[in-house]
């Protein structure tokens, strides 16, 4: 316990020389193995955090899916989660289509406005 104390301590420090440098690219990461040590622990404990919320969207999907619960019941906890959830896992399935998307209309536009031209000439 005391070691992840000392890591607290040194990473502390560490985020404070981060917002300190002018460039974010300065910087290479903990200087020492105690900062190292709870920038590892965190990254972990966000990792592992993400599995599990995606395991429980699937695991609500799935109850859903079928008809049934196989794990208590859905409540409004679960519920926001999964919406908290789906926020975060949709754009990144629906940016590409909105950019190609945008690209066609982009590229349907002179077209377009080549048209809207010739009818306007041919009405003078």
């Amino acid at each position: 316990m005391q070691r992840v104390h000392r890591s607290h301590r040194a990473h502390k420090e560490y985020l404070e020389y981060v917002e300190s440098l002018q460039d974010s690219d300065d910087d290479d990461g903990p200087q020492d193995e105690e900062a190292w040590l709870f920038e590892d622990l965190s990254v972990l404990a966000r990792l592992h955090s993400r599995i599990k919320d995606r395991e429980q969207l699937i695991e609500i999907i799935f109850e859903d899916c079928n008809g049934h619960k196989s794990s208590g019941t859905v409540t409004d906890r679960n519920v926001r989660k999964a919406t908290g959830l789906l926020k975060d896992i949709i754009p990144k399935f629906c940016a590409p289509l909105a950019q190609v998307y945008r690209a066609a209309r982009i590229a349907a536009l002179p077209h377009g406005l080549g048209a809207s031209l010739s009818t306007v000439s041919t009405h003078s």
